[in-house]
Order: structure tokens, then C-alpha cells, then sequence
């Protein structure tokens, strides 16, 4: 039985142009299938730890962001200023930015060196089709300013524009963006230009991504050999910049779509093989765009499966990793009324907990090492809005779960199996999850919870008490935070006795969950 979404609540107004296309042609009417939240019988399921199977340590860069500059140009600038309004950073204070890439499908149209230096020497750039041509204020300078004054030990994703950037492009940005000032290659010191801009430290590349969805655009599209070609330049003329970069291509968009003729159906990952086998010495990851909920989590996963799978059969090692470089939940087709009208689940109570379970798997995954979420702001997702009615900013239910996953120590992600009704990965109703990080401290569990109260015994290998706890919720699923109504939120868990030996806990309906650990000895 579907959960009921297909009614956004009138408080809310999405902003921003619209949502993307990976899923035209799918039936995602029916993707979530809850097969027990509506039961009248008691849920219950059984968490075991083991502490001893050491998964892999925690990847903070897994709770990273995608940008859109347009979007952010739109939502960030104070009216008939190129000055950032100085509450997006007060909203989002406190919420860590480990991994920021650098562009989405606008990267493919973003040409750097005409967005530095004072405004009256840049020149027009149209981002998107429905976007007019303008001088952009947030450049590789402005936007690496705010980035660090929210989080000063941001790292960030550069997605290269390999439509219109040459390779020649691409190793001055990499002097530009990483260089020492009086170490040119050339006739100009690009590093010298940055620090002269206002950004002193170099920026922290941790990951050159190749291209955005180039089999996807819709303007223009690569063939995977013009692709392996553009990349091989890519990296010969970066690396002789940085020899120690590292880069990322990307697997097929959408495979789940019928709309790709070359490599449609089952013969999909014929993409990433090819790379693999081409340039498989030469980069560092593949990256992937997930978004859940259109497919259900057990199908995605089987993607996922494939990658990793055909990463040790043809490079005969692990050492290339997995960058899910966008992933968010993918709204809803109402049986009834426009695509639309179900936008605000992207980041809904119901959103939130999709997110979470995404976030949690990828945690037992140790494929994977980073992931985008998408977006700070664009469209229907993001961690802030802009209010249509005072054009003040407010953040969504997004930002309190990011604020809230901030909240986990440095740690191993250790051995965590659930066993109960709709606690199978495999399945579709999967909706009810966890994951733990070790720490000298002790635990920290994290339970998604996307159905009904449960009880939840713990079989932890030895005695724990509650240090402390806490939940993200609110009130049902379709409940979304605006400028005045703050529905979904960070509480703590309800007192229990900290002396105790924690064998069971009560985890309440639609929720996130933490709880600390500690072992009593």
C-alpha cells in the first residue's frame, strides 16, 4: 500500500525552474512501497553489532553538496547587488561542508575565465536555456569566499567543462585554483591572479570530476570514445600542474532510461567498462547520480553492485572508488494533477528519511568514499529557499538532517545487521535501517526509521548504556519547514535511566536516530 503524498501542503512554494529529466519515460508511480508501516501489530526488529567487522572508517565526504550557480546567483544576491546575502551563511552556520562540487549540468555551459576580476572585465555567460545571458558574481573566487565562511576546511569537486573548455583551459584552472603564486607555466601566473582576487590558500581539490551527464545533455552529447579522448587530454594537462590530482569519470546517466540507444538496457554499464579499460590507471573514481525514490533503493543498489563489481574485474583491485556526485529524492508521479505538484517531497519529512536510508546504506558500502548531496539550492531541492512572498531565505528540513549526520564522530563504520519486516535492503518496503560508528567514546547508532514506532532490541556484544540520544522528525510525512512553520526538527530522544543496560529502545515513527553509546565495564 502507497503512503498518500500527492498533495503538496499549500504553505509551501517551490522555487526555482523546474526538475530534471532522468526519469521521463519510467512509471514512478509506485516505487516506495511501504509493505508494513501501515500495519496495526506491533513492529519490532532486532539490531546487531559487531564491532569486530570493521567496514571502513567514516567518510565525512559522503555528506557532501552540489552547487548550481544560476540557482545560487538567483537565491544568494541581494536585489540589484552582486553582494551575498549575508543570512545564508547564518542559516547554515553550524552545518559542515566536507565536499562541494562545483556545478551540475550548468558546469557544461560555465566558462571560468569569464566569471574573475572586477565585474566590468567579465563577460555574459547563459547558463541554462530558460536563463538570460549576464555577468555571473559568483565566480571561482565568490564562491570559495562563502564556502569557507561557513566551513574555512571546505574541499570541493570541480566539475571541468569539457564542451567548450580546451585542456589548455583546464591546466590554467588547476594553477588558478591550486597553484603557488611565481611558478607559472606560462606568460601568466594564474596562481599570482588568484591570490590578487582576494584568495590567498589555494583551493582544496579533492576531486576533478570529467565532465557532467555528457551522454545526457541535451545540447550537446559525447560518444563514449570522443569522451575517453576529451579525458585522456584532460588529465595529461592537469597533471602537469598536479601530478597527484585525482579524477573522476562518470558512469552512464539514467541507465535506468529508455532513452539511451547506444548503451540501453542491460548493456548500460558497456560505459563505464569501456573507461575502465581505457583509462582505469589514470583516475580515481567513477561517479554516479543515483536519485531514489523513482527507482526504489534495492534497484539502485543493484547499479551500484554492477560498478563495483566491474571495478575489481577489470582493474583487479579496489583502488578506484565510487563519487555519487548527485543524489536526492526523486518527487513523486501523482496519479492526479502535475509532476510538480509533488516537488516539495524532495525535501519533505518524507524526503528527509529517504535521504537518511540513502546515506545510511552508502555507509555499509565502502565502495563508496564521497557524495554530493543535490543541492545547496536549485529547483525543487535544496538546503535553503527563498520565501516568495518577503524574499527572506529559510532553510528546509534538508539542512536540519545534514546538521543533524554532523553530529557523528570520526570513527570505523562497523558491522550493523537488522533483521525484522521491512528490514531487508533487497526488498522495496525496506523502511526501517541502521548503521554504527566506533569510537574509543564508545557507539553511535544511527537508526532510520520510516514507518511506524518500533521496539528495537539490541544485540550490541557486550553492555552499553545511553549517553544520549536524538531524533529528526515531524509530525507526518508531508510536513515541510517554511520561513514560518520550523515542522520538521532536531530533538532530544526522551529521558531514560543512563544507568541501565540498554537492551531495547522504542524508535518513534518517521524518524532519524542517534544514540551514544557506552560500554559499561
Amino acid at each position: 500500500m502507497l503512503p498518500s503524498w500527492t498533495t503538496a501542503p499549500a504553505a509551501e512554494a517551490v522555487a526555482g525552474p523546474g526538475a530534471g529529466q532522468e526519469y521521463s519515460g519510467v512509471d514512478i508511480s509506485a516505487s516506495y512501497q511501504s509493505a508494513v508501516s501501515t500495519s496495526s501489530r506491533p513492529l519490532t526488529a532486532t539490531i546487531t553489532v559487531d564491532k569486530k567487522r570493521i567496514i571502513g572508517p567514516l567518510e565525512k565526504k559522503l555528506f557532501g553538496f552540489n552547487t548550481d550557480r544560476y540557482a545560487l546567483e538567483t537565491t544568494l544576491l541581494l536585489p540589484g547587488t552582486q553582494q551575498i546575502d549575508p543570512e545564508a551563511s547564518h542559516l547554515l552556520h553550524g552545518i559542515p561542508l566536507p565536499l562541494v562540487r562545483s556545478g551540475g549540468s550548468e558546469a557544461m555551459q560555465f566558462r571560468w575565465k569569464r566569471a574573475i576580476g572586477p565585474n566590468a572585465e567579465r563577460q555574459p555567460q547563459k547558463l541554462w536555456p530558460w536563463a538570460t545571458s549576464e555577468k555571473l558574481a559568483l565566480g571561482a573566487v565568490e564562491m570559495e569566499q562563502w564556502l569557507r565562511s561557513i566551513d574555512p576546511k571546505t574541499e570541493t569537486a570541480w566539475v571541468l567543462n569539457l564542451f567548450q573548455d580546451t585542456p589548455e583551459d583546464h591546466a590554467d584552472l588547476a594553477e588558478f585554483l591550486t597553484g603557488t603564486p611565481g611558478k607559472p607555466r606560462g606568460s601568466i601566473d594564474w596562481a599570482q591572479k588568484r591570490v590578487a582576487l582576494g584568495l590567498k590558500e589555494p583551493v582544496k581539490v579533492a576531486i576533478w570530476e570529467l565532465g557532467n551527464e555528457v551522454d545526457w545533455d541535451s545540447t550537446h552529447k559525447l560518444t563514449i570514445e570522443q569522451y575517453i579522448d576529451a579525458c585522456r587530454k584532460t588529465i595529461q594537462a592537469i597533471r602537469q600542474v598536479d601530478p597527484k590530482a585525482k579524477f573522476a569519470v562518470h558512469a552512464l546517466t539514467a541507465p535506468w532510461s529508455p532513452n539511451h540507444q547506444e548503451f540501453s538496457g542491460s548493456s548500460w554499464s558497456g560505459w563505464h567498462r569501456n573507461l575502465l579499460r581505457k583509462l582505469g590507471p589514470e583516475i580515481d573514481y567513477i561517479s554516479f547520480h543515483p536519485y531514489y525514490d523513482g527507482n526504489p533503493l534495492c534497484v539502485i543498489e543493484r547499479y551500484l553492485d554492477r560498478i563495483r563489481d566491474d571495478i575489481q574485474d577489470i582493474t583487479k583491485d579496489n583502488r578506484i572508488r565510487v563519487y555519487i556526485s548527485e543524489h536526492a529524492r526523486w518527487p513523486e508521479t501523482p496519479k492526479k494533477g502535475e509532476w510538480k505538484d509533488n516537488w516539495f517531497q524532495t525535501h519533505s519529512l518524507d524526503g528527509c528519511l529517504s535521504t537518511a536510508q540513502f546515506l545510511v546504506r552508502c555507509l555499509s558500502r565502502p565502495e563508496i568514499t564521497a557524495a554530493s548531496y543535490h543541492a545547496l539550492t536549485t529547483g525543487p531541492w535544496g538546503l535553503f529557499f527563498c520565501d516568495p512572498e518577503s524574499g527572506k531565505l529559510y532553510t528546509s528540513g534538508m539542512a536540519e538532517l545534514f546538521r543533524f549526520f554532523s553530529k557523528l564522530p570520526d570513527g570505523n563504520v562497523v558491522a550493523t545487521t537488522i533483521s525484522g519486516s521491512g528490514t531487508d535492503p533487497n526488498r522495496p518496503d525496506l523502511e526501517f535501517i541502521a548503521a554504527t560508528v566506533s569510537t574509543p567514546q564508545g557507539l553511535f547508532l544511527v537508526v532510520v526509521n520510516r514507518g511506524a514506532e518500533r521496539k528495537a532490541k539490541l544485540a550490541l556484544g557486550s553492555n552499553y548504556q545511553l549517553r544520549s540520544g536524538y531524533k529528526l522528525t515531524a509530525p507526518d510525512r508531508n510536513s515541510v519547514n517554511t520561513l514560518k512553520e520550523r515542522t520538521i526538527s532536531i530533538t532530544s530522544l526522551p529521558s531514560l535511566s543512563r544507568d541501565a543496560v540498554l537492551n531495547e529502545i522504542l524508535i518513534p515513527p518517521l524518524s532519524v536516530n542517534l544514540l551514544e553509546l557506552t560500554e559499561i565495564k
